[in-house]
């Protein structure tokens, strides 16, 4: 008689997810997975940019249609974001011969970025018309985040005159707010939310973790980075160092976080048992080798056989997680913290 098959426990989790623009499609991909397994509970999403779209409209179809909700809506949301392809970028129309890596070597790309260093959103787009407005018009229902009580939603942006984060929790989500988390400065007019105006929630965190310490019960938290950690070889080109710059920069905020909680976590025999920091689990689901071999230009691909390759990616990368990490969540941390360390040893 076969012994009967152990059906795997449920776990609850917080998710951390960065932004990255169009490689975003990784992230999407890793939570289409995690949504096929129906033991696996989201309680909160912590997301900047990419990561805030994502978060949104995993939250959305979760709130109506459960795990295949989420999906679904996810699956919408960037099938909208491809379809308008040519409003998002319109360098990327005449690109076609120059897809992926060699996107930034297109002479429409070219052009868009040497007259990105001579006018300024508010010259090139004085309306401040913002395709990716209407997507998230169509796609994301903001009352529906605002009033429900199944997922909790951090999303992060800069205040541009005070240098301060901004975190919008479920009640303050908006258009404003995640235009807000996604305003990349050299290409959109900073986005004005009750009388301060807000750039790419990436400059400060991307994504922060705080929040889901602090507002979830759940210590378990899994973090989906975009942005290449380690990039081996000095960078001379000046689109080698555009992009090793962008991966520094917008890897910078999380690894301080992740830092500043592990030197908690070593003194946390010294204070309170109530020390929210205690007892935190990091996991990480993530492709360093498939993500540096993108590019930075990459982040403005939105076609959709490059969307759809990332995602399939993402959700190989989900997969390999589950079947070999799964089992330890609610244990014990799983991810490579090493990777994460600001400083040399």
């Amino acid at each position: 008689m076969k012994a009967k098959e152990k059906k795997p426990k449920k776990i609850t989790v917080n998710l951390a997810l960065q932004g990255g623009g169009a490689q975003g499609a990784f992230t999407w991909g890793v939570l289409d997975r995690l949504l096929e397994e129906k033991t696996i509970h989201i309680e909160g999403i912590s997301g900047t940019s990419a990561g805030a779209m994502n978060a949104a409209a995993l939250a959305c179809g979760f709130i109506k249609g459960g795990h295949e909700g989420g999906r679904k809506n996810l699956y919408q949301f960037w099938r909208a974001i491809s379809a308008c392809t040519g409003a998002l970028n319109p360098a990327q129309m005449w690109s076609a011969p120059f897809k992926n890596d060699f996107l930034g070597w297109s002479p429409s790309k070219l052009w868009m970025d040497s007259l990105s260093q001579i006018l300024s959103p508010y010259q090139i787009n004085p309306f401040n018309y913002s395709p990716l407005q209407e997507v998230l018009r169509k796609n994301i229902d903001f009352a529906a985040l605002n009033n429900t009580k199944k997922i909790k939603l951090f999303v992060g942006a800069t205040n541009v005159e005070t240098n301060m984060l901004k975190v919008f929790h479920n009640d303050e989500l908006c258009e404003e707010a995640l235009l807000a988390s996604a305003c990349l400065p050299t290409i959109s007019q900073a986005v004005k939310w009750k009388g301060r105006y807000y750039w790419d929630g990436g400059y400060i965190g991307n994504p922060v973790l705080e929040p889901l310490i602090y507002h979830c019960d759940s210590k378990d938290i899994i973090i989906v980075p975009i942005n290449a950690i380690c990039h081996k070889g000095v960078p001379k080109t000046p689109k080698e160092i555009l992009n090793r710059l962008n991966e520094v920069t917008f890897n910078a905020s999380l690894m301080r976080e992740i830092r500043v909680l592990l030197h908690i976590q070593a003194l946390s025999k010294h204070l309170s048992p109530e020390n929210p920091y205690a007892e935190v689990r990091l996991h990480s689901i993530q492709n360093e080798e498939f993500m540096k071999s993108l590019g930075a230009d990459s982040k403005f691909n939105t076609d959709w056989s490059f969307l759809s390759e990332v995602k399939s990616m993402g959700r190989e990368a989900a997969d390999k997680w589950i079947k070999k990490s799964y089992h330890i969540v609610g244990k014990e941390t799983t991810m490579d913290l090493g990777l994460w360390r600001m400083d040399e040893v």
